[in-house]
């Protein structure tokens, strides 16, 4: 019984000059399933293809950027819509993460906090203390996955850090989901798949997390800790957000053999402990 392919992209031959959706399709469905296939049968005159040298060097260097870790490559010729694919194969350095701001106007606007998972640690960035240690996460990772972060959180990021030349892979969920059907933001789109946050963040948004700061400025302590929580709640379900849509997308795009899905079940703990009345606190101030 074909248990499934361990990763979806050595099964792709999207990202070769002159194969498009359906063509890619009519190639799967000759039996020619991998880059080896495509090897081994590029002669085929039925390969629905008209550059066949071209085709066998894309196929070359796809598995000499595999072999060298060259994410680069992938990211520079496959579609940006097809960027899912590739995630399985580079998760082990794969960067969750999500930013905080203090929310004031937009050139007063500055990170007060990161929330990243990385290679299975979750970790925090504050403003103040240690932003800058991100920097080596970010430099070392070949995909960064955030939710919106194509247009807040990477610029933000890009800004803060001077950090211009992009050598990852970013996967945006809002748009990955967007094109399953799905709109609205993080938490609308956990809602709307039955995910559920613990009950003492039930109520915080991002409006709640700017007043969270404020607390932390003004020496409340521990609402600094709340905020590093909440933060990292959001990183958290970033993970079952990408590996719902990596497996649905996967079904639909109807791979003549079973593609090996990603696990939904959740393996890491979120350990910060955390006073949360001030939550409450800051709930009827907002209230009156």
């Amino acid at each position: 019984m074909n248990k499934g392919f361990d990763t979806l992209l050595e099964y792709s031959f999207i990202h070769i000059p002159g194969i498009k959706e359906k063509t890619e399709k009519k190639i799967w469905e000759m039996g020619i399933l991998t880059w080896d296939d495509m090897q081994e049968n590029i002669l085929n005159p039925e390969i629905p293809v008209y550059d066949r040298d071209l085709v066998k060097s894309y196929i070359i260097g796809s598995k000499r950027a595999l072999e060298n870790v060259n994410v680069g490559f992938f990211r520079e010729n496959f579609p940006k819509k097809e960027y899912w694919r590739i995630y399985p194969k580079f998760k082990e350095r794969t960067l969750f993460l999500d930013v905080e701001t203090n929310g004031l106007a937009k050139e007063l606007n500055e990170i007060t906090v990161i929330g990243t998972l990385y290679k299975g640690k979750f970790r925090s960035f504050i403003n103040g203390i240690n932003l800058h240690d991100v920097i080596p996460l970010i430099e070392d990772c070949l995909i960064i996955v955030t939710y919106n972060g194509n247009l807040f959180d990477i610029p933000y990021i890009e800004r803060t850090f001077n950090i211009w030349k992009k050598n990852y892979i970013s996967l945006d969920l809002r748009w990955i989901f967007k094109r399953l059907g799905y709109s609205g933001g993080l938490k609308s789109i956990e809602k709307q798949l039955g995910i559920n946050r613990p009950d003492y963040l039930k109520d915080v948004n991002g409006y709640t997390a700017v007043l969270l700061w404020e607390k932390y400025q003004s020496r409340r302590l521990n609402a600094l800790n709340v905020l590093r929580r909440y933060c990292l709640e959001d990183v958290k379900n970033l993970v079952f957000l990408l590996h719902i849509a990596y497996n649905r997308l996967c079904k639909e795009l109807k791979f003549p053999q079973k593609i090996k899905p990603l696990s939904e079940k959740f393996k890491w703990e979120i350990r910060i402990n955390c006073d949360f009345s001030i939550i409450d606190e800051i709930q009827m101030e907002i209230k009156n």
